[in-house]
């Protein structure tokens, strides 16, 4: 298995408890590692009841963040496509925005790719900007096609598997991997035990250039550290305690 360093989490209202004052801490997600997060914005026609209190607090913790749409087939793929862009239009985020395509309520074979193409190109021709697919191998081989088409919007596949993922074709590869649904929720600032847990497929260098941004400098007292342990290989002891 390729040993993937860059960690990220993806949330939604589950990872809250709505009865408590207590929300999804961002700043303790970074700390815990992660370096970008994927939020709940909505599904069908409706918003994530925690989607605009995520949405803030990740970005002032500063973390990169995607918003995802769960696509279901009771409402028209245009309809869901403008109501999201409706509540991401005045700030879409730092990645793609994401169509969840693993919805079985309604789906088949012949309506399901369908529907999920219209919304993508509606999404795209508003927003002026690619939007990105997440499924599993599974659901897509059920509902999916192999056709070339596909493979336009970049892949986060949910796979739980203790090896490199299944890469379901058209795609060769994938952007972003869920590899678990039992991540440690409370560490990564969540109410609920478990958090999803994803990998991006290189470095924090290109996650950033993915998304459009200057990667990050370390904090300064990264970069002290740096230096006092440069200063103790070469045997100087006056560096600070």
């Amino acid at each position: 298995m390729t040993a993937y360093s860059v960690i990220g989490t993806d949330v939604s209202i589950w990872d809250d408890n709505n009865s408590t004052p207590q929300v999804v801490d961002f700043e303790k997600m970074v700390q815990a590692g992660a370096k970008f997060t994927f939020v709940k914005s909505s599904q069908a026609n409706w918003i994530d009841q925690d989607y605009i209190t995520n949405w803030s607090n990740a970005k002032q913790a500063g973390i990169l963040r995607g918003a995802y749409h769960y696509l279901t087939f009771d409402v028209s793929p245009i309809i869901q496509a403008e109501y999201v862009w409706s509540i991401l239009r005045a700030d879409p985020g730092e990645l793609p925005i994401v169509c969840d395509f693993e919805c079985r309520t309604g789906a088949t074979r012949s309506t399901a790719a369908g529907a999920l193409k219209a919304f993508l190109e509606r999404l795209k021709t508003l927003s002026g900007r690619t939007p990105m697919i997440y499924t599993s191998p599974g659901y897509w081989r059920e509902f999916g096609t192999t056709d070339t088409y596909w493979t336009a919007y970049p892949l986060w596949l949910a796979h739980y598997t203790t090896g490199n993922p299944d890469t379901p074709l058209p795609w060769r590869w994938w952007y972003f991997w869920q590899y678990t649904d039992r991540g440690d929720g409370v560490k990564y600032g969540g109410e609920a035990k478990m958090m999803d847990m994803n990998y991006w497929k290189a470095s924090l260098e290109d996650l950033y250039l993915f998304a459009g941004k200057p990667t990050p400098p370390p904090a300064p007292e990264s970069w002290q550290l740096q230096i006092d342990a440069w200063a103790r290989m070469q045997g100087y002891t006056g560096v600070r305690p």
